[in-house]
């Protein structure tokens, strides 16, 4: 039966929209776009590559505005990609609505509700429901729980994906196996929706780039001043080359996040701080620990503290929800996940489980912070008074900063940023109604449940893999099938789905400039294991090198610069490093049917070579910095001989 219905005349007609749309997505390459950005005058100049930057493009270009996007780094290199990975953040605004009764939190949490739904159907391979279970442990908390998801539920309407409900005891622990069984109640069930944030970022601004938009990563805005008939003019500068260039707009949008302040201080230097860094840390623990499809928030315990969110993710566990203010910090650089902030992660975790589960430090494979901005109102008379969800101010001089804000309501806040800009800089759009609520994302475009069974049927790829590709690429994962020879099809890594086609697919459409952008943002892997990431590297760095010519020497900083990223925000040598002998050990059992014959080639030298980094756990960072940075030169120069 399922033969029958995978047959390929039965693929012809959506086949043939495919190909019209292949022929649609030819995007300019990087270097194009930073020539648009020097020789063309700008309506609109976003300056922030996050979730809110690329919305704002994207509702910009879509009203036909001239529109720029340029980013110092990579797209969503901040806390756009270092989110809870929940669409609505149930974490706060629900948390604070059942516990405090807070009015204004229901009133955001409606409008959020609204939102996911739209991303749901925007970027349907990027979003999905994710059902959350609440574990019940006070018989007299039961009520207001069951009628605050209810409340839930109906302020959803017609957006709601699923309604709450009840299980017993037994149900809540065949969901959960794990959960800690004792003085147990049974569990509330009620559903969210789980993003790829980094890949939903990237879609909203290869989206912004299809409809007009000049977008440009590793540019940087290094001063501000006016020009005449009320342009603005803008110094940038090309990171990865150290060129600078002028370009002129007649309106500029602040959506840097945790910048915000440097960037309102290029403006006006005497302009009041509105952004404190908090930050929020997350570890990434083995699916085992959980539950494959269901994820578990645990309420507060306490006033002021985030619950406790696990979530299935990547075939792995995540788990955070700790969120400290960062006293005495400038709120620029991603901090290095601290060894108390993850023992705490995970005695919360601990207390969660089973008493038999022994959760150990050892199991933890990734662990990240993300800065978010705590928004304080800049003229208020009281100092530092918070602002609840988010902030539109315009200066002086028409500059427009957006702060605050989540994945939930980048659209909102990018839709009142572009309307704002229109009333004060006196634009003139072609379209005085926005579409980006039905607007389909990048790969969004004829997207189908059905996919990853075309790709298996086509491409001879195994179903993870398939699967793997439609959910991260939609219906661009057949164009990157088209393009891939059979040794393109190989794995990367042999317990992940990822294959050698996507490091060169994210270098010639996706903006790829480094190797920290392709492990960490095109793929995930960083993310969820940071010791398998450090074994990707030197394919990663060949593919990468093929397709952007890199000499000797920029491949060893590149290397270098990889590594560095591993140990200063996923936790490598000082959080992961307990992993590493039975990371050995894993390598040498590892079977060879899937990996490419320069892996087996070097294998035995890799091992070898990796066992002496990894035979003390506790090394310092810096030690295991220089020792994978010979390790790995080494293997990349014996595959460039071989």
């Amino acid at each position: 039966m399922l033969r029958a219905f995978l047959k390929p005349q039965r693929w012809g007609c959506w086949m043939q929209r495919a190909q019209r749309l292949l022929s649609q997505r030819r995007l300019p390459t990087r270097e194009q776009q930073l020539a648009a950005l020097k020789s063309e005058q700008y309506d609109v100049l976003v300056v922030g590559g996050g979730a809110i930057g690329c919305g704002c493009a994207l509702e910009a270009a879509t009203r036909g505005l001239k529109t720029a996007l340029v980013e110092a780094a990579d797209f969503a290199s901040g806390a756009s990609s270092k989110s809870s990975k929940l669409i609505e953040g149930s974490s706060s605004y629900m948390n604070a609505a059942l516990q405090h009764g807070d009015v204004q939190q229901i009133y955001m949490l409606e409008q959020l509700l609204k939102e996911r739904a739209t991303m749901l159907h925007i970027a349907p391979h990027l979003n999905r429901v994710q059902p959350m279970l609440m574990p019940i442990y006070n018989a007299l908390s039961l009520p207001l729980y069951w009628l605050g998801l209810k409340l839930y539920d109906v302020l959803a309407g017609n957006a709601n994906v699923r309604g709450s409900h009840f299980l017993s005891r037994q149900a809540t622990l065949k969901q959960f196996p794990l959960l800690k069984s004792e003085g147990l109640r049974g569990g509330l069930v009620y559903y969210d929706g789980q993003l790829d944030d980094a890949r939903m970022c990237l879609a909203l601004a290869l989206t912004a780039a299809q409809r007009g938009a000049a977008v440009a990563n590793y540019v940087r805005l290094l001063h501000i001043a006016d020009d005449k008939l009320h342009c603005r003019l803008a110094l940038m500068k090309n990171v990865l080359t150290g060129e600078e260039f002028a370009m002129q707009s007649k309106c500029i949008i602040n959506a840097t996040g945790a910048e915000t302040d440097s960037i309102r201080k290029l403006d006006d230097a005497r302009a009041h701080k509105i952004a404190l860094p908090r930050i929020g840390t997350h570890v990434s623990l083995p699916g085992l620990f959980g539950s494959s499809h269901c994820g578990l928030l645990l309420p507060s315990r306490r006033l002021g503290e985030d619950p406790l969110l696990m979530l299935p993710f990547e075939q792995h566990l995540l788990v955070g929800g700790l969120d400290v203010e960062r006293v005495g910090c400038s709120g620029v650089t991603a901090p290095t996940p601290s060894v108390a902030a993850v023992e705490r992660l995970l005695q919360q975790t601990r207390d969660t489980l089973e008493p038999h589960v022994q959760l150990q430090p050892r199991h933890v494979l990734s662990a990240w912070t993300g800065i978010r901005p705590y928004i304080v109102c800049p003229y208020s008379s009281s100092e530092q008074q918070p602002v609840p969800h988010f902030l539109v101010e315009v200066s002086d001089k028409r500059m427009i900063s957006l702060a605050g804000g989540r994945w939930a309501s980048y659209r909102v806040m990018a839709l009142e940023a572009i309307e704002t800009a229109i009333d004060y800089c006196q634009l003139q759009p072609l379209e005085t109604r926005s579409c980006t609520r039905q607007l389909l994302l990048d790969g969004a475009e004829d997207y189908c449940e059905l996919l990853p069974l075309q790709l298996v049927q086509q491409h001879q790829l195994p179903l993870d893999v398939a699967q793997h590709l439609a959910d991260s690429y939609g219906s661009n994962a057949l164009e990157l099938c088209a393009h891939a020879s059979a040794s393109d099809k190989q794995r990367l890594h042999p317990q992940f789905p990822y294959i050698e086609a996507e490091v060169t697919y994210a270098c010639q459409r996706e903006y790829a400039c480094n190797l920290v952008d392709v492990i960490a943002r095109r793929l995930r892997v960083a993310f969820v294991d940071a010791l398998a990431a450090l074994q990707l590297l030197p394919d990663v760095l060949r593919l990468m090198s093929e397709q952007h010519g890199w000499t000797q020497c920029e491949q060893k900083q590149q290397l270098r610069a990889a590594q560095q990223f591993l140990v200063d925000e996923m936790g490598l040598g000082s959080i992961v490093s307990m992993r590493a002998k039975l990371i050995a050990q894993a390598l040498e059992a590892q079977q060879p049917l899937q990996m490419s014959v320069r892996i087996k080639r070097s294998k035995a030298c890799m091992s070898h070579n990796l066992a002496a980094v990894t035979s003390s756990a506790s090394q310092p960072a810096d030690t295991i910095l220089s020792q994978t940075d010979s390790v790995l030169s080494h293997k990349c120069d014996s595959d460039t001989k071989s």
